[in-house]
């Protein structure tokens, strides 16, 4: 908790990079994903 009320002043930049790190890993519809993966699965 200290460490991150240290770092406050950063929040909005660790925000930004969380975010594109997420959206590089989490495709942006990620249910029709999934639902097309079983589909694939049980053809």
């Amino acid at each position: 908790m200290e460490r991150a009320w240290q770092l406050r002043e950063s929040w909005q930049e660790i925000g930004q990079a969380a975010a594109i790190s997420v959206r590089k890993i989490i495709p942006r519809d990620p249910i029709s994903k999934f639902v097309n993966e079983i589909k694939l699965f049980l053809e």
